[in-house]
């Protein structure tokens, strides 16, 4: 928690004070999602060793190693494993950010879009009752 002492705040261990100097609640964001993820990839230290005793220098390479990297043979189960974080990730953005989908079937009753709102607010208090009046209107054979 952010305490006041001595006329400055004081930054104290606790993820409340996320708006003091010198770190930003964006940097805390981004330093929990990091750590997230690398726990979801953990690595495997054996096959890593194993791969470094056949491979050598191809599979962590150096500035000054000339090999490619199309040289290192690749696990597909690591590959999916992978792709599936990543489509995971994706599916909570896209489950964080609801916005309301543009039906272009819809019925076009507003002129502007604070008169769309308006619109919608007043079809779910009185559509009930407007519903038959609208479609005599719309045959053309209202009173």
């Amino acid at each position: 928690m952010c305490k006041r002492w001595g006329g400055s705040y004081r930054l104290s261990a606790s993820p409340l004070c996320a708006f003091a100097w010198p770190r930003t609640g964006y940097q805390d964001v981004g330093e929990k999602k990091y750590k997230r993820m690398t726990r979801a990839l953990k690595p495997d230290l054996e096959h890593y060793a194993q791969q470094k005793a056949k491979l050598g220098d191809l599979v962590y390479p150096t500035a000054d190693s000339v090999a490619h990297a199309d040289l290192v043979p690749l696990e597909q189960s690591r590959v999916e494993k992978l792709a599936e974080l990543q489509r995971q990730q994706d599916a909570a953005r896209l489950n964080r950010h609801k916005r309301k989908r543009y039906d272009p079937n819809a019925e076009v009753d507003y002129i502007n879009a604070p008169n769309a709102i308006f619109n919608e607010k007043i079809s779910k208090a009185f559509d009930a009752y407007t519903r038959e009046i609208k479609a005599n209107l719309e045959r053309g054979t209202a009173l």
